[in-house]
């Protein structure tokens, strides 16, 4: 299973083999930039799930589920 995630600045198309990686990613994108966008995580065609910068924190929320979570640099979620 590959995710992948649009850039929203260069507009290329990136690819990660895991949810993790990609958490990864995204998270060091935004940090670098501070972008202030919600980047969508693409499954193939589906939303698999969403992620935003607010308050110097970078959030992650699954597709289909209200709760959100805090991402570390790790990708991982922070408890």
């Amino acid at each position: 299973m590959t995710y992948h995630v649009t850039c929203p600045f260069s507009g290329k198309k990136f690819y990660r083999p895991g949810m993790d990686d990609m958490r990864r990613f995204v998270y060091a994108m935004m940090t670098s930039k501070h972008c202030q966008k919600r980047i969508r995580i693409y499954d193939g065609s589906e939303v698999a799930g969403t992620m935003w910068m607010k308050g110097g924190y970078v959030w992650y929320q699954r597709k289909g589920s209200r709760k959100h979570h805090t991402v570390r640099e790790d990708g991982t979620f922070r408890t």
